[in-house]
């Protein structure tokens, strides 16, 4: 089935678009009426989320009935009597204006009606992404992970840290800020500049392992330990990878 609204109300659409009997007694007005392609909106649709319908402006098809005014003629009787008493009966010969349906022709018009929203997935997409930017942990949540992941700690990774900042090319200030909030914080949240700086960037662990971070990953485990799943979230981190060595030069035998 198929759903519409019109003037506030829900019209309800057999799989031909015809309007089913159902609505016809607080609908009269739409007995003949049939969506077009473009309106079409399923039970489904409707159901599996509010958001991704919208009322908006919608186009059906309606029959227009074509009247014409007329003029015809018809017959009246007329009653008199003779001086005598007796009746007569006379016939007159009268006109008279009548509107007459010639013929009908299709018109399209605009009305307020359920539309499957364009925007809707893209609308999802940026809630979600707000939302996980506002989750947080605790400090000891996140250092149970990298120990898990990595092996590494608090104070081990803020070594880490600070000699990886001394090499990127942010200012000063901000670096600052990052170490001093990495140092102080109560809690860590996804948002905060440092995982910002720490994203996409090998760091190296130790002289043969290092890790890189994407979005993704911290997405994925600050989401985990917010669900409550704080023992397994470690598992969403990346694991150390060998760092590649360069190649060896080849002697080449004279």
């Amino acid at each position: 089935m198929f759903y519409k609204i019109y003037e506030e109300k829900l019209a309800v659409y057999d799989d031909n678009k015809e309007r089913l009997l159902s609505t016809m007694s607080f609908m009269p007005q739409l007995e003949n009426e049939r969506l077009l392609e473009t309106d079409i909106v399923t039970a489904d649709e409707l159901n599996e989320h509010p958001n991704k319908v919208l009322v908006d402006d919608i186009q059906i098809e309606i029959e227009v009935p074509e009247y014409e005014t007329i003029t015809e003629e018809y017959e009246e009787v007329v009653s008199e009597t003779d001086i005598m008493g007796e009746p007569i009966i006379n016939i007159e010969i009268k006109t008279r204006e009548v509107t007459v349906q010639t013929g009908s022709h299709t018109e399209i018009i605009t009305v307020k009606g359920l539309v499957l929203n364009p925007d809707f997935e893209a609308e999802q997409a940026q809630k979600e992404a707000e939302r996980i930017q506002e989750l947080y942990m605790t400090r000891s949540d996140f250092f149970d992970g990298t120990i898990q992941a990595w092996g590494v700690g608090q104070d081990e990774l803020l070594v880490l840290i600070q000699t990886l900042l001394a090499t990127l090319p942010i200012e000063d200030v901000k670096k600052l800020m990052a170490i001093n909030n990495f140092r102080n914080a109560l809690n860590f949240y996804r948002k905060h500049d440092l995982f910002k700086m720490l994203v996409n960037i090998p760091i190296q662990l130790t002289e043969t392992i290092q890790v890189i971070i994407t979005d993704e990953h911290l997405d994925k485990f600050f989401d985990e330990v917010d669900k409550g799943n704080k023992a397994t979230a470690w598992q969403y981190l990346p694991q150390p990878v060998q760092i590649p060595l360069p190649e060896e030069a080849v002697e080449v035998e004279e």
